[in-house]
């Protein structure tokens, strides 16, 4: 969007200042390696009348990931759980080499230099069938 800064870029996290812990929408329980990768790294092509748009072109290399269940489980809800059913929760020790980008207005963050399977090996601590699920705590 022509005019809008981005989002603060923390290349560490600080501490108490920047949520660690992430959640992510997935396709299935086994939570596939294609499920970490942002839209660019899995080679699909941005939408023609975004091909020029510098600051979207950036967010499509980041791997959105939300800082509350709540939001993501609303956006896989308004999509009527056609394609993530799951969401995986992330703990991101806080000396991952990880570049955090966000939050939007709807709690929306970028992660960018996350390795997939960094990413499902050691910080998926959780897979929540969301459907199911309303609430992981109840301030979310």
């Amino acid at each position: 969007m022509a005019g809008k800064a981005r989002p603060t870029v923390l290349r560490k996290p600080l501490e108490g200042a920047l949520p660690r812990i992430f959640y992510r929408l997935l396709t299935s329980d086994q939570a596939p390696l294609d499920d970490f990768r942002s839209y660019a790294a899995l080679g699909k092509v941005p939408p023609r009348e975004k091909r020029d748009d510098s600051d979207f072109l950036h967010r499509w290399q980041g791997l959105s990931v939300y800082d509350t269940y709540r939001e993501a489980r609303r956006l896989a809800r308004a999509r009527g759980w056609k394609r993530w059913v799951y969401i995986g929760v992330l703990r991101i020790p806080d000396d991952a080499p990880i570049v955090y980008e966000g939050p939007d207005d709807h709690g929306r963050w970028n992660l960018y230099n996350a390795d997939p399977v960094f990413l499902k090996h050691v910080c998926l601590i959780r897979i929540v069938h969301a459907p199911s699920v309303m609430a992981l705590l109840p301030e979310q």
